[in-house]
């Protein structure tokens, strides 16, 4: 009851504040109504329809810069940068003194690196609400990373002006005016605990510091240090599940997220977190109940639903896969792998019309990406192997053999089978033999290179 109450108080005061904007159109309670259904559809996480109902709102009335920070807003979440950008852009052309619309550009600017255009946000930030430190932290940190030291300088400089020395604003100083290699990294963690008395965040520098240089047992070692003062700190505890990922440690960092995840229970990247551990290990049914507790909790992780079908698949749950797909897909609608994962669940349940439909899709959309269009081809070449069109096919897994060396044995497998089915009865035995010598020992393929024959 709790969480729909404040749900519902959520939705209100977005609401009533959308309502107090002035509407340039007669019929604004239509406005209303769409923006009201919209907050409803995004609080559900029906992102596409939410977005329907914003782009109704912009079409009935261009002037509503809120209905455009929401646009950007789900943009952001699905990871659509240009379209979050463009419509962020409008909605602060709009109305310029919205806040909330300048941290959200500054977030995007972070996302994609862009340091220079994070610093001019958080500059006209600071005009806005001079009285957060934060900003001029951020600002300070953006110039120091865009390589512009001098400039880094000033903005701590008016930063100390401005709330006063910290231990914080001092190290970052002096790690810029250091001159480079002039110490060994050991001697800069020692120098940094010994400027005042450790607390829980210079060991976590320092050790951060260290492990960075490859000096991963001391960095363990200020590590444990720091977990004497708050065992309990989420930070410290995720930097030594790095350690022990970064070790090969798997079972060590698994056990310590599932503490973890006991007790921060509302967070849903540790599930994904511990999910992939588990995965590492090979316990796909445990690794899949954590992913879906972490879906439970958020459904805005995207990679969690790759991992989600890549068990499904493995697992030949394909009617599941086919499900999981649809869900992801109508939050993620531009994502080739999930059109991929879709075919290909499609294909293995003899859906094949709509097999071919999805993975042509999958081939549009998945351009950039040279070892994932290898995967699409080849299931694109099955798919076209399955409804006798096998020229085509041929085509299609030549080329994954010409862009993932690493599915090779597998690959030259498939072009036998084709190969076999077009009657060139020699060439895939060729093909068969060369699949085992790099390295396909599945039993089938032993069947047909003894048989000299194709096998389903």
């Amino acid at each position: 009851m709790k969480r729909t109450g404040a749900l519902t108080l959520l939705l209100l005061s977005a609401f009533m504040g959308f309502a107090q904007s002035k509407s340039a159109l007669a019929d604004s309670n239509a406005i209303k109504l769409l923006f009201y259904d919209a907050l409803r559809y995004k609080i559900g996480d029906n992102y596409n329809k939410a977005l329907e109902n914003f782009n109704k709102i912009i079409t009935l009335d261009p002037k509503q810069a809120d209905a455009y920070y929401e646009i950007a807003s789900l943009s952001y979440r699905q990871n659509k940068l240009q379209e979050a950008e463009f419509a962020l852009s409008k909605a602060i052309e709009l109305n310029p003194e919205n806040i909330w619309f300048w941290k959200l550009m500054g977030e995007l600017h972070k996302r994609r690196g862009d340091m220079t255009g994070l610093v001019e946000v958080l500059n006209r930030l600071i005009v806005m609400e001079p009285g957060q430190e934060a900003y001029y932290f951020d600002r300070s940190n953006a110039l120091a990373i865009a390589g512009n030291v001098t400039e880094a300088l000033k903005s701590y400089e008016e930063l100390e002006q401005k709330f006063g020395v910290s231990t914080a604003s001092q190290r970052a100083k002096k790690m810029l005016t250091r001159p480079k290699g002039t110490k060994s990294v050991e001697s800069e963690a020692a120098d940094l605990l010994s400027e005042s008395p450790p607390d829980l965040k210079s060991y976590l520098y320092a050790s951060g510091l260290l492990m960075k240089n490859g000096k991963k047992q001391e960095a363990f070692n200020l590590l444990l240090k720091a977990r004497a003062m708050d065992s309990l700190n989420l930070e410290l505890n995720l930097a030594m599940v790095d350690y022990y990922v970064a070790e090969n440690n798997i079972a060590a960092a698994a056990d310590l997220l599932k503490g973890l995840t006991a007790v921060n229970k509302e967070d849903p990247r540790l599930f994904a977190m511990y999910g992939d551990l588990l995965y590492k290990q090979g316990k796909l049914q445990q690794a899949l109940q954590e992913y879906l507790k972490s879906q439970t909790l958020s459904r805005n992780l995207y990679v969690v639903w790759e991992q989600i079908l890549s068990i499904y698949i493995q697992q030949n749950d394909f009617q599941k896969a086919i499900k999981k797909a649809e869900e992801g897909l109508s939050l993620y609608p531009n994502q080739a792998v999930l059109y991929y994962y879709l075919a290909f669940a499609q294909y293995r349940e003899g859906l094949t019309d709509q097999a071919l439909e999805n993975i042509k899709v999958a081939d549009q959309l998945g351009t950039d990406e040279k070892v994932l269009l290898a995967s699409i081809n080849d299931v694109h070449a099955l798919i076209l192997m399955k409804k006798g069109q096998y020229e085509q096919a041929k085509t299609k897994v030549e080329f994954a053999l010409q862009n993932n060396g690493s599915k090779k044995s597998v690959y030259l497998e498939h072009l036998g089978d084709i190969l076999f089915l077009k009657g060139e009865v020699d060439e895939a035995l060729k093909q068969w033999k060369l699949a085992k010598l790099a390295g396909n020992s599945s039993e089938k393929l032993k069947q047909k290179i003894d048989e000299k024959k194709y096998i389903k």
